[in-house]
């Protein structure tokens, strides 16, 4: 049996009233077909511990569906923003999950943007403390993708 397909979806919008509302459907009609869904509420997490109030009531509703991986999203420009600052961001995603029962919000993973394409070994050495970081924060949940 061939692996089951998986959708990334970077979810770049906004959630006003109704726009997340397709990707919905679209989840609801495929069951089979595995979501992971990219968060960016602020070029980040934003400068606040949790969310707004919309991405605060949209969010719990992505985390609900089973076929759906939420991870947050932390650009590290090319390996030259400084590390605090992306722990900082990494911390933010998993400080979400504090009350996660009760509120619903959370993330899996983070995705990192503004990667070298180019390899060179102190960028590696960054991405992977990054990593490190990341699989050391206890509230990103599941796999740590």
């Amino acid at each position: 049996m061939p692996p089951k397909s998986t959708v990334l979806l970077p979810l770049y919008i906004y959630p006003l009233p109704g726009a997340w509302e397709p990707l919905y459907s679209a989840i609801a009609n495929n069951p089979d077909l595995q979501f992971i869904i990219i968060l960016n509420p602020h070029n980040g997490p934003g400068a606040a511990s949790l969310p707004d109030e919309s991405y605060s009531q949209e969010i719990p509703k992505l985390n609900s569906q089973p076929n759906v991986t939420t991870i947050g999203y932390i650009p590290v420009d090319y390996c030259k923003r400084n590390l605090i600052e992306v722990f900082r961001d990494v911390a933010k995603y998993a400080g979400w999950a504090k009350d996660k029962a009760k509120t619903g919000l959370g993330v899996k993973g983070i995705f990192l943007d503004e990667t070298p394409n180019v390899y060179s070994a102190s960028k590696a050495s960054y991405l992977d403390t990054v990593s490190e970081y990341i699989k050391a924060s206890a509230g990103i949940s599941g796999e740590r993708l």
